[in-house]
């Protein structure tokens, strides 16, 4: 998790050690659930790069499939990882937001697939 104020990763407590700003939901709070859907597409379909979130690696995405994984509040980085570039969004989670969906797909590079965010849903 990252501090919503300074944006320095933040291990546990409830006080950011950078900044001492308090951070919300840190130890025991609310759980949002995010979604990482991947587009179902001819090309490059048998390319599946794994996904990461705040350094935690969730799974791999494959064609058409999607992963799920609960975050609490703050910042919070999702890293696309694949073997030509990688990709990195930052998901900003609030007491107003009940869930996060990013779409993606993989686009072909001039090696291998890249990833690429089509949307993010904040609901």
């Amino acid at each position: 998790m990252f501090c919503p104020n300074c944006g320095k990763e933040i291990e546990k407590g409830n006080f950011c050690p950078s900044c001492g700003n308090k951070i919300e939901g840190n130890d025991n709070g609310r759980k949002v659930s995010l979604t990482i859907t991947r587009n179902k597409k001819i090309m490059g379909f048998a390319i599946s790069f794994p996904i990461f979130v705040d350094g935690v690696e969730i799974g791999k995405l494959k064609n058409g499939q999607s992963l799920n994984y609960e975050v609490s509040e703050g910042i919070h980085k999702v890293l696309f990882k694949s073997v030509e570039k990688d990709l990195e969004q930052e998901i900003t989670i609030n007491s107003n937001t009940n869930s996060v969906e990013i779409i993606c797909q993989l686009k072909m590079g001039l090696v291998a697939g890249v990833p690429q965010i089509l949307d993010v849903k904040y609901n």
